[in-house]
């Protein structure tokens, strides 16, 4: 488990474009939108046919750490009182 409480157990190859249009293969976490590790030659590797990977979901990250910030929001409003 990491230190943002996800554990990254489910991950995909993607592109992932960079601002001056470059493109790489990398690994992203599902739940949480993180990139694992660097990126991977984009051809001969376990990742397939880079023309048919997703692109990478920049959005991701976000909406994990809205609701993060949301639930942890919530609890602050109600505090558990066993």
């Amino acid at each position: 488990m990491t230190d943002h409480g996800c554990d990254h157990a489910l991950w995909h190859w993607t592109i992932r474009t960079h601002s001056n249009d470059s493109t790489h293969i990398v690994k992203q976490c599902r739940v949480c939108g993180q990139q694992l590790g660097g990126a991977i030659p984009k051809h001969g590797t376990e990742a397939g046919d880079p023309r048919l990977l997703p692109p990478f979901d920049t959005d991701l990250a976000d909406a994990y750490w809205k609701t993060r910030h949301e639930r942890a929001g919530q609890a602050r409003l109600f505090p558990y009182k066993g």
